[in-house]
C-alpha cells in the first residue's frame, strides 16, 4: 500500500513511497508483486512526455508534428488494407482491423511515441500470425512486410529523439 507524503517547499504536490516488501516472502507472492511492478513500468510514464517540437516559436511549427503523423496513419491505414487483401488473401474485415491497428496509433507519436510503439508491436505480431494462416506466395516478405515495418521504425525514432530531447 503505498504511502502518501507533501514533501516541504512543494505546495501542492504529493509523492508516492512504496513500501518495502517483507523480506521473507513465499514465491508466488513475489512474482505476482514483480508481475505487477512490470505492469506498473510500462503503462506508467516515468516523466510526463513533452510534445514534439513543443518550444517552437511560431503555431504553424508547433503543429508540424500533429499534421505529418496524421498523414502517416491516413497513408497507412489504407495501404495496409490494401496489401493485406490483394497480396496476401486476408478478408477485407480482419484487413481493416489489423490496418487500423498497426496504424491508427501512428496519430499518438507526437505525443506519446513509447505507448504508440506498445500498441503498434503487438499489432504487427497479431498481423504475422495472420499471415501464417495464408498460402505463401513467392514475391510476399513474411513475417514483417514493408508497410508493417514503418509505423515500428517510425516510433523507434521518435523515442529515441524524445528521450535525447531533440526533433
Amino acid at each position: 500500500m503505498p504511502v502518501a507524503v507533501v514533501l516541504p517547499g512543494w505546495p501542492g504536490h504529493v509523492h508516492f513511497l512504496r513500501r518495502a516488501p517483507p523480506p521473507a516472502d513465499g514465491l508466488l507472492s513475489a512474482a505476482r508483486r514483480n508481475l505487477r511492478e512490470l505492469g506498473h513500468g510500462l503503462s506508467h510514464a516515468s516523466h510526463p512526455s513533452t510534445p514534439l517540437l513543443a518550444g517552437a516559436p511560431k503555431l504553424w511549427q508547433r503543429l508540424l508534428p500533429y499534421v505529418v503523423v496524421l498523414a502517416l496513419a491516413a497513408t497507412f491505414i489504407p495501404v495496409t488494407i490494401t496489401v493485406l487483401t490483394s497480396q496476401y488473401g486476408v478478408s477485407g474485415a480482419l484487413a481493416g482491423a489489423l490496418g487500423v491497428a498497426q496504424a491508427a496509433p501512428l496519430l499518438m507519436l507526437a505525443h506519446r511515441p513509447l505507448q504508440a510503439w506498445w500498441i503498434i508491436f503487438p499489432a504487427d505480431v497479431l498481423g504475422a500470425v495472420v499471415l501464417l494462416a495464408q498460402p505463401a506466395g513467392r514475391d510476399e516478405v513474411w513475417p514483417w512486410t514493408l508497410r508493417g515495418s514503418s509505423p515500428i521504425s517510425s516510433c523507434c525514432w521518435r523515442s529515441g529523439s524524445a528521450r535525447r530531447g531533440g526533433p
